[in-house]
């Protein structure tokens, strides 16, 4: 499958215009592609223009200048019945449609296709089915959609887009609500579409782990602009410590994750059997504000040392005092009272 850009801008420029006011620039000289093929995130903090970026690409709201092509034609001169034989949309927004059957709000998808009359024929009524087979929705085909989880509602939306037959697919927080089974359901599901189908599909979230695990690209949106790349490209050049800008939060690039910053001034070396102990080890000594130091370190000599054989054999050295440990539960409970206190 040849992977092709789609959807592109061009120095974009994001915002509003208000009425008799002058424009409010969310962003501006924002330059990236969506391709086909890859499942790509927007990642960003709270109030960054994650969804005015999305409802820009999507045609809601008109960009306030730059260039935004969609299979290199002005997104601008697309009608509205165009546009939705190219593009599909799943907003975050409260489904008003109890009232419908599954396959019922999922043959809506088809109106692009479907004419003036909106009747469906055989091979409409065979892509519902496709649509709801393919993201496991089809046993709930009868049921009212006000019967369904949150989980399952959001995979008759995307079996909705599905049906349009449309090469592109952008998601305003697809997971958000949902419980762990479900988002990564969800986000497996979107990962297939990309790689099986060749679908461009684009989604924001606040998933940093599910992200990382399944996008083939990020798109890290910031007050100063966006940078795009491959996933762990940007992991590793450093990028993604620019897009939480807090004192006390860090993106650990070994573990993927952001974690808080140790406030406190102790200091510990881990000598773990296994890197999973060791992993877990690591977590309890940070929440519990123990700054762990590598072996190398030149504050190794008078740190803590905790020596990890298994979950029951545990071993604190420090200032002269050794004490074994059965669980990580009796370790932080006899560190919380002070290595002081020990006899």
């Amino acid at each position: 499958m040849k992977i092709q850009a789609v959807l592109q801008a061009r120095q974009l420029m994001i915002g509003y215009h208000p009425r008799r006011k002058d424009e409010r620039v969310v962003l501006s000289d924002l330059n990236f592609e969506l391709r086909s093929g890859e499942l790509t995130c927007l990642l960003g903090p709270n109030g960054v223009g994650k969804s005015t970026l999305l409802r820009t690409l999507a045609s809601n709201q008109p960009p306030l200048g730059g260039e935004l092509t969609l299979d290199k034609r002005p997104l601008s001169g697309y009608s509205r019945s165009e546009l939705a034989g190219k593009l599909g949309l799943v907003l975050t927004d409260a489904i008003h449609a109890g009232g419908l059957r599954v396959h019922e709000l999922v043959a809506l998808g088809r109106q692009p296709h479907t004419g003036f009359f909106g009747r469906l024929t055989a091979r409409d009524r065979q892509a519902v089915t496709d649509a709801m087979r393919l993201v496991g929705i089809l046993h709930k085909r009868d049921a009212y959609v006000a019967e369904l989880s949150d989980g399952e509602r959001q995979k008759v939306m995307i079996a909705k887009v599905l049906v349009q037959e449309c090469p592109v697919i952008i998601l305003d927080e697809p997971t958000a609500f949902l419980d762990v089974v479900s988002r990564m359901d969800v986000m497996t599901l979107l990962r297939r579409l990309a790689a099986v189908q060749g679908k461009a599909v684009l989604l924001s979230t606040h998933d940093v782990d599910e992200a990382l695990q399944l996008a083939d690209r990020l798109w890290l949106l910031t007050p100063q602009g966006i940078q795009t790349g491959a996933t762990e490209d940007l992991v590793l050049s450093g990028a993604m410590d620019g897009l939480m800008p807090h004192p006390g939060i860090r993106f650990d690039a070994v573990s993927g994750r952001f974690q808080a910053s140790v406030a406190g001034g102790r200091r510990v070396c881990i000598e773990a059997a296994s890197p999973l102990l060791r992993r877990w080890a690591e977590n309890a000594l940070r929440r519990n504000e123990y700054r762990v130091l590598a072996a190398d370190d030149a504050a190794a000599a008078t740190a803590g040392r905790l020596r990890i054989e298994g979950t029951s054999d545990m071993t604190w050295t420090e200032d002269g005092h050794i004490r074994r440990f059965s669980s990580f539960g009796a370790l932080i409970e006899a560190l919380r009272e002070g290595v002081h206190t020990w006899k």
